[in-house]
């Protein structure tokens, strides 16, 4: 699952993978410049979520 999850991010250009020739291979990923420019997105989303969570306390 979360293969295809990586995959799926690497061919919309959000992610970048890097595979290092370890024994066992080494595989890394990264944010690519699109993916980052998304950061404040999920910021405020986050922030959005949490006020919810508060407000349904009180």
């Amino acid at each position: 699952m979360l293969t295809l999850d990586l995959r799926a991010l690497e061919e919309a250009g959000l992610v970048e993978r890097t595979v290092f020739p370890t024994v066992p291979v080494t595989v890394q990923y990264g944010l690519s410049v699109d993916g980052l420019r998304l950061v404040p997105v999920v910021e405020v989303m986050r922030s959005f979520g949490l006020w919810l969570k508060e407000r349904d306390r009180a």
